[in-house]
């Protein structure tokens, strides 16, 4: 049986490891598959879907032991494919393995680096060596580079200089029937959700599902409810859990909206449904995106959603959502009253909905990735 190894940094529930997960569960039929990352419950879920799971990853950017590991790896378990996820397992993975011909290569960054946000001295510093090791790898030793929409595609092409003929443009999938929630079990999701977090039963919430990293851009969606709705009858509700959950409490305390304001912190992968049930609003600040997994899967909950103005948003929605300026408070807060007033036909909705999500399925996924793999080798 031919071999794949995935090499990606993370353990834990998100994006991009859902991505792998879906990969996974797309080729274990006709590969064996192998995966480098990080201890965590997503690691254990490709555990459970017959992935051979080893918790290596790189300590730094020049880690010459994990590309010893990496190589080694591959050499001893005669891999047929690498297919690298994210920026720095990509370099130091493909460069580990870069001379042995009869392995192929896949290099896949989610979010485009020109997309990335840093401080001052990461502009300066970090950004311009992001860039020259992804134009090396992703030209000169990568046989393929993913992009997750037409978009991206441009981006990797025009900024990141990537040879067109490199790159193979291949969606995300979701399962949509996962979200397909009736209106009697939804309404008892909300209330068991509103239960759970002392929420108030009359209160019109606006709803969040994401990681609490920078990029996300929850500090713009507090600062615009704030400037909206401090002292009236609606609740954010923001579902994720991370780093900055302890700078975010204290920006809702400043605000004066602790009571109008909840973070869940990390929560059960089984809540995730019960959380779009509660949430009669979707708003989605984020800065940058690969793909936008919680856009989709807000579509799939039929909830009227707000978004950033990325273009990566633009193509995933098709355009079937609303737009504000990205990073831009006060267009958010704007955009917000008028997204919260206005009427939503529900029904119109999710037909319109229905027809963008028909072209994530999993079927188109997974026969996209075995086209590829079968012909590299």
């Amino acid at each position: 049986m031919k071999k794949i190894l995935y090499l990606s940094r993370s353990g834990q529930f998100g994006g991009m490891e859902k991505h792998i997960l879906d990969l996974i569960k797309s080729v274990n039929n006709d590969y064996q598959v192998h995966v480098f990352c990080a201890e965590g419950e997503m690691a254990k879920e490709y555990a459970k879907a017959s992935a051979i799971v080893r918790y290596v990853i790189p300590q730094n950017s020049i880690d010459f032991s994990y590309m010893k590991k990496v190589r080694q790896y591959v050499i001893n378990n005669q891999i047929n494919i690498v297919h690298s996820h994210e920026l720095e397992v990509s370099i130091l993975g493909l460069i580990a393995v870069a001379d042995l011909k009869n392995v192929k290569k896949i290099m896949h960054i989610h979010t485009p680096i020109t997309s990335w946000k840093h401080n001052l001295a990461g502009k300066f510093f970090k950004a311009p060596l992001n860039f020259i090791a992804n134009f090396l790898v992703g030209n000169f030793i990568a046989d393929r580079v993913i992009a997750l929409t037409e978009s991206i595609r441009e981006e990797r092409v025009k900024k990141e200089l990537i040879r067109n003929s490199k790159i193979v443009m291949i969606p995300n999938s979701i399962n949509t029937d996962d979200f397909s929630v009736g209106k009697e079990l939804k309404e008892r999701y909300k209330n068991e959700i509103l239960d759970k977090y002392k929420i108030p039963a009359d209160r019109i919430i606006i709803g969040n599902l994401s990681r609490l990293t920078r990029e996300k851009g929850h500090n713009l969606l507090i600062t615009a409810f704030a400037k909206q709705y401090k002292g009236e009858n609606y609740h954010l509700l923001i579902a994720g859990g991370g780093e900055l959950a302890g700078e975010y409490n204290n920006l809702i305390k400043q605000l004066d909206i602790y009571s109008q304001c909840t973070i869940t912190g990390i929560f059960a992968e089984e809540d995730k449904v019960k959380l779009y049930s509660a949430f009669d609003y979707f708003v989605f600040p984020s800065l940058a995106e690969g793909f936008g997994y919680v856009l989709v899967e807000a579509m799939s909950m039929g909830l009227p959603i707000l978004a950033s103005n990325i273009e990566v948003l633009h193509d995933v929605s098709e355009n079937n959502i609303n737009f504000f300026k990205v990073g831009d408070v006060e267009d958010l807060s704007v955009k917000l009253t008028g997204f919260i007033l206005a009427p939503y036909n529900y029904q119109e909705l999710q037909k319109n909905y229905l027809q963008v999500l028909n072209k994530y399925s999993f079927t188109s996924f997974k026969n996209n990735y075995l086209s590829l793999y079968n012909s590299l080798l």
